[in-house]
């Protein structure tokens, strides 16, 4: 009966781990900022997203001022890109997340 028990919960687990680790897929986030409005910042705030280990691209637009960043939300943190974004001297005066998972 024990055993029966064990491979039950050991199949269990297995399921659960399967469907979480395929199913996660990340957050985007789109950052508008006023003060990214020529290349020289643009590139400054590429540069140091790319530092962080949590983002996994980045890509930023002059047309729009604004960057989108893909995030782990499971580990991602608006006070850490805030603090990014005013050690270049910007602010943030909008952000949009969008799960990706949402998108199968």
């Amino acid at each position: 009966m024990k055993t029966i028990a064990f491979i039950s919960s050991l199949s269990l687990f297995a399921y659960f781990g399967y469907f979480v680790s395929d199913n996660y897929k990340g957050t985007e986030v789109t950052i508008t900022i006023p003060q990214l409005n020529n290349d020289r910042i643009k590139n400054q705030l590429e540069n140091e997203f790319k530092k962080d280990r949590t983002i996994e691209y980045i890509d930023s637009s002059l047309l729009t001022n604004t960057i989108v960043i893909k995030v782990d939300d499971r580990v991602y943190s608006q006070r850490k890109i805030d603090h990014i974004l005013e050690k270049w001297g910007c602010n943030s005066i909008d952000y949009y997340y969008r799960k990706l998972s949402d998108l199968n």
